[in-house]
């Protein structure tokens, strides 16, 4: 068996299944600048780093937070969640990512970034 990436997260998760649901692994490798653009989940996301720095930020105005290769992370669900993923460094950003949903769901919905207006 090959280990992929193992990490810590510093909050609860609650895994109570409403009915079926359809799991989704990922490996997803962000270049230095690049990003997962604005999105939301429909499902629950659990994801790791495995390698350099995730930078969240969410539309409400949250952020930025940050996490380091080995520590864990949970996306709540639902519009009104809608966050982005950046890689500021200087090395690619691998994310190992456990998406639930229900069957059909996609495991993200891009939207629009939010408007930032200048003082």
């Amino acid at each position: 068996m090959e280990e992929l990436s193992t990490g810590c997260c510093g909050t609860g998760a609650e895994l109570g299944f409403r009915g079926p649901e359809v799991f989704g692994f990922r490996r997803i490798t962000i270049l230095p600048g690049g990003s997962t653009g604005w999105h939301y989940h429909d499902g629950r996301l659990l994801a790791v780093v495995g390698e350099g720095t995730l930078t969240r930020y969410e539309a409400s105005g949250g952020g930025p937070v940050r996490y380091a290769a080995g520590q864990a992370l949970v996306e709540p669900s639902g519009p009104d969640t809608a966050h982005i993923g950046v890689n500021e460094g200087t090395e690619p950003l691998v994310l190992y990512v456990l998406y639930l949903g229900a069957p059909g769901d996609p495991p993200a919905r891009p939207v629009p970034g939010p408007v930032v207006r200048e003082r």
